[in-house]
């Protein structure tokens, strides 16, 4: 560029001086010419470094590229609108670098008064699933089970989670509750298990819950069925529990889980031959009818033995 070219011819300039003080020197010590007037070898040699001296101020790249770079400037010069437009440019960005830097300082802020929100957040949410887990392992081990559960944390909240882990047999491994490693029965048993520990921590009037003892084999049915009732009848001394609505097709007989006073048990007669009219359901008149069938059972019984 017109830079680069300037500090050449500086550069020759300065070097002509001592070039030619040089040469005055030499002289004094070597003749450049021999008797016979002929050049020595001395004399060729400062010829030919006065040539490459000559050929920097005319080499046609450092003259071509000086002139396109005044050709430039003289265009910009020439047009004050690119002049305007770039000035123009100029403080646009320097309004958005000073917005820039007012939003990172906006966002370091409200990354500040986060950090105690999110400390005391996840620390709640720890501390509960602690407590869920206890329970959790707790109820499964009642079952002869194992069970574990535990926080799957993300650098983003809407990636968290939580991984059930159960096994069922003593010497198996612990693997996430899942349909493709565990039967229907299994997920059921997990399931209402991991609800009854997370009921003491859940605030709720009442919760319902559909058909979960089917697919159980008879034992964890009877278990579960005892679990459900223990954890939702009030204790002595204890806090008001949630109503529980177990809501199924059929129930074990032999439940001495039923015999608890606060279990009340709602049977949904359904089918042609039941009763239409909700006002003819009369239980004084069932138990009188009742009475006298049996009744009338026993007199028949008596009078075949006395036959």
């Amino acid at each position: 560029n017109l830079e680069e070219f300037e500090a050449e011819k500086r550069r020759y300039s300065n070097l002509k001086g001592p070039l030619k003080q040089l040469k005055i020197e030499t002289e004094e010590f070597a003749r450049l010419y021999d008797a016979a007037g002929n050049c020595t070898e001395l004399a060729g040699r400062f010829a030919q470094l006065s040539g490459d001296l000559e050929n920097l101020e005319t080499r046609g790249e450092l003259e071509a590229q000086m002139e396109d770079e005044q050709n430039s400037a003289d265009a910009i010069h020439d047009n004050p609108a690119v002049i305007e437009k770039y000035q123009q440019r100029k403080i646009e960005i320097s309004d958005h670098e000073k917005k820039l830097s007012q939003m990172r300082r906006t966002h370091e802020d409200i990354v500040k008064s986060f950090e105690p929100m999110k400390a005391n957040w996840e620390g709640r949410i720890r501390a509960l699933i602690k407590v869920v887990n206890g329970l959790f392992s707790e109820y499964m081990a009642a079952l002869g089970n194992r069970g574990n559960v535990y926080i799957l944390e993300d650098k983003s909240y809407d990636k968290w989670g939580l991984d059930i882990k159960i096994c069922f047999r003593q010497d198996g491994e612990m693997q996430t509750l899942h349909k493709n490693f565990h039967s229907g029965g299994e997920r059921s048993v997990a399931t209402i298990m991991f609800l009854m520990a997370l009921q003491d921590s859940v605030i709720s009037p009442f919760r319902v819950v559909d058909e979960i003892n089917q697919g159980m084999d008879e034992p964890n049915e009877r278990q579960v069925f005892k679990r459900i009732v223990e954890n939702s009848i009030d204790k002595p001394n204890g806090p008001l529990r949630p109503q529980y609505f177990l809501i199924t097709p059929k129930l074990l007989q032999g439940l001495t889980a039923m015999e608890k006073e606060d279990v009340t048990v709602h049977f949904v007669m359904n089918g042609p031959y039941n009763i239409k009219d909700y006002r003819d359901w009369n239980i004084p008149r069932f138990i009188k009818k009742r009475k006298e069938l049996n009744s009338g059972a026993a007199g028949s019984s008596k009078q075949r033995r006395l036959s």
